[in-house]
């Protein structure tokens, strides 16, 4: 029997990704629990692959920042009570996937996108500890610094394509007539 695929409608994708994100969600608590009891919290890294798989699925992008999935992936990022870090590989892959969802989400969302961010739980903050936190990894120090970087760029509205900075530079100096530098001879 042959097996076709239908479209889903808006509401069943929006109800899809509400029951994926309350899964993250339940995850987060099961870990942060199981930290606090002194087990080991592995609910996380259980479900990261099909998290890194939903992400990535370019349908879905609009519906997940709808739905606030900033605020969730702050929520796997947070250290937990006794101050230790999720595991070094939730943290890398929520890092990686933090950054295509930056660049598309300051090139879709230009007005949005500042909004996502102040709705996100204080995952700019949770980013910047992680450029400056001395038991991360230099790989992901970078990769934090890199979308802190994006993120106040987008929310100053400073471009970091040289190109502009250079015609913007032409502009200013005309408007403003800014005399060459005189050199001593």
């Amino acid at each position: 029997r042959p097996n076709y695929k239908t479209e889903k409608t808006s509401q069943e994708i929006e109800n899809d990704v509400d029951k994926f994100l309350s899964k993250m969600v339940m995850a987060a608590k099961e870990d942060y629990e199981a930290v606090q009891n002194n087990e080991q919290a592995v609910h996380k890294l259980k479900m990261l692959k099909a998290v890194d798989k939903q992400l990535r699925k370019k349908k879905l992008f609009e519906t997940f920042l709808k739905k606030n999935v900033l605020h969730v992936l702050n929520q796997w990022l947070l250290p937990y009570h006794d101050y230790s870090l999720p595991n070094v590989t939730v943290r890398t892959t929520i890092l990686k996937l933090l950054w295509p969802i930056t660049n598309k989400a300051v090139l879709n969302r230009n007005n949005n996108f500042e909004k996502d961010l102040k709705d996100s739980g204080g995952l700019g903050k949770t980013i910047s500890m992680y450029c400056e936190i001395a038991g991360e990894t230099e790989d992901n120090k970078k990769r934090a610094h890199i979308i802190k970087e994006k993120w106040m760029r987008s929310v100053f509205k400073k471009t970091d394509n040289y190109a502009d900075l250079k015609a913007m530079n032409k502009q200013y100096i005309r408007r403003n007539k800014v005399a060459p530098p005189q050199f001593m001879s």
